[in-house]
């Protein structure tokens, strides 16, 4: 089908405040991958071609033990063991690898206080079970905790200085469900106190926050009770009233496919949804809103994805198929523009994104690149939302019959401006066509070169293009060249000079689909 035309009008002279780089965060489970071969290199990939401004990486299993070869959705580091006589043995080996290549490749590390190391888990039946359900479990001495956590700061200071005040610690990962964390609600709110605590025993301007939550039907009283403990409650660490944050951490999922494996067998169609992100934001915010002592306290939802299960693929359901397709960055661009039009205390919002090891081609995981390092649209999508500036202008759009919404910023030197165009909607099996005229209206320029980009199923889609290639198992070398070409962004057509008629620049004849994302230039040349 195509619509009669939407009209996307932008205001030159409209200038409606700072548009906030929320997306600027991502993070992973497998924090040993930070430093094998594929992880260095698409570190420099993301420094080299995407990010403009440091980004936030937030890993899980900073204090896990193990074997220190992460597999998907684990990860471990040594940091804490004891000697026989119970002394602490700390081995920092493999952080320094971590964050010396974040630190490297312009990123800032945000650091969970997680999971439990083997020799801190308090029962030799825990321990018994540590791989699987030990590392969930409470210290079983604080004191031994606050070492751990005042030593390690000591560390970072010692080799990275100042820098890690710019830096963000978290304790725990979603201890409201039992996936993460077998102790109490109390036994969680010590853990937070003692952690702050021993942070802020190094350096009060640290910032710590939490609880990391998972949003789901009981999580409102967690976050309720924890709030009302860190306001009104008795300090366990301290025995005063009280606990330090520096934010408020929740986290939402668009869809949690159900089976997420299906073992062969037929599944229903399922989708994320949108509004369950919106909502799962706004009963968050209502219930923090409680508690006007914090009104000043940063929001970030450092998890906020399509779907649950970053280990989980096409293979295991197919409507993980989501995150092989235009379909991701059309929703990370929908899920952006609703957060920011929810509340301005929302700081970051953090795609687990990253890349996986021991899987297929196209798999369907949650990562920026698929096998060879090779580009998702996903990776593209995030090179485009990273071309916007500061400043926004004013967008009206009208008579569209697709949804359709626009992010439009100026540079402030030259006055170049961006327009992010973008239409989404849940179901992806769903295809409409809509043509659309787009108006830059008080633009006091003379000339201006245009450049359009375009993502949806036909352009910048290297999926697409491994589609029409019969959905080879594996790439020869003739052919892995021609995606390596293929995965680069490019234009949707050549660069165009225009006139500036009346202070108006009209862009017309164009189509957008859903499921898809445009990005234009206008670059002045005066």
């Amino acid at each position: 089908m195509v619509s009669l035309g939407a009209t996307i009008t932008i205001d030159c002279e409209n200038v409606i405040g700072d548009l906030k780089h929320i997306w600027t965060s991502i993070g992973f489970d497998e924090i040993n991958w930070s430093y094998t071969e594929r992880g260095k290199n698409l570190l420099k990939i993301l420094k080299n071609e995407v990010i403009r401004r440091p980004y936030y990486i937030r890993n899980h299993n900073a204090f896990t033990s193990g074997n220190c070869l992460s597999s998907p959705a684990h990860g471990s580091t040594n940091i804490y063991t004891e000697d026989d006589h119970g002394n602490p043995i700390y081995n920092f080996d493999i952080l320094d690898q971590i964050y010396d290549n974040y630190l490297a490749n312009n990123f800032i590390p945000f650091v969970e206080f997680d999971f439990m190391p083997f020799d801190l888990v308090s029962k030799s039946s825990e321990q018994q079970d540590y791989d699987l359900n030990g590392w969930k479990y409470p210290p079983k001495d604080y004191n031994k905790w606050i070492n751990l956590i005042q030593t390690f700061i000591k560390h970072l200071y010692e080799r990275y200085d100042k820098q890690i005040e710019n830096w963000y610690f978290e304790v725990w990962n979603e201890p409201n469900i039992d996936h993460y964390w077998l102790g109490s609600f109390e036994d969680y709110c010590k853990l937070y106190d003692y952690s702050v605590e021993a942070l802020k025993s190094i350096n009060p301007n640290l910032k710590i926050g939490g609880p990391a939550l998972a949003t789901n039907e009981s999580s409102g009283e967690f976050l309720n009770r924890f709030l009302e403990h860190i306001t009104n409650g008795i300090n366990y660490a301290t025995k005063q009233i009280g606990t330090s944050i520096d934010f408020i951490s929740f986290h939402t999922k668009g869809a949690y496919f159900n089976p997420l494996r299906s073992y062969g067998h037929k599944v229903e169609l399922e989708y994320p949804s949108i509004r369950r992100i919106i909502d799962d934001t706004v009963t968050n915010l209502t219930i923090i809103n409680r508690f006007p002592k914090l009104n000043n306290i940063s929001i970030f939802i450092d998890e906020c994805d399509p779907t649950v299960g970053a280990i989980y693929g096409i293979y295991d359901n197919p409507n993980f198929i989501v995150c092989n397709t235009e379909y991701y960055p059309s929703m990370i661009a929908e899920m952006i523009y609703n957060i920011l039009s929810i509340s301005p205390r929302i700081h970051l919002m953090t795609s687990s994104l990253f890349y996986m090891e021991g899987k297929r081609l196209f798999e369907g995981n949650r990562t920026f690149v698929t096998n060879y390092n090779l580009y998702l649209p996903v990776l593209n999508g995030f090179k485009l939302f990273e071309k916007l500036q500061i400043k926004q202008f004013f967008i009206e759009i009208k008579n569209n019959n697709i949804p359709l919404h626009a992010i439009s910023t100026f540079n402030e030197d030259n006055f170049d401006i961006q327009l992010l165009l973008f239409s989404h909607i849940d179901d992806y099996t769903y295809y409409q066509n809509e043509s659309i005229t787009i108006i830059f209206n008080n633009i006091k320029l003379e000339y201006v070169l245009v450049k359009h980009y375009k993502i949806d199923s036909n352009n910048n889609n290297i999926y697409s293009e491994w589609v029409k290639m019969g959905k080879p198992n594996d790439l020869n070398s003739e052919q892995l060249k021609d995606f390596q070409d293929f995965q680069q962004l490019k234009l949707f057509n050549p660069p165009t000079l225009y006139k500036i008629q009346d202070n108006q620049l009209i862009l017309d004849s164009m189509n957008i689909s859903t499921h898809s994302v445009d990005f234009f230039e206008i670059i002045n040349i005066d």
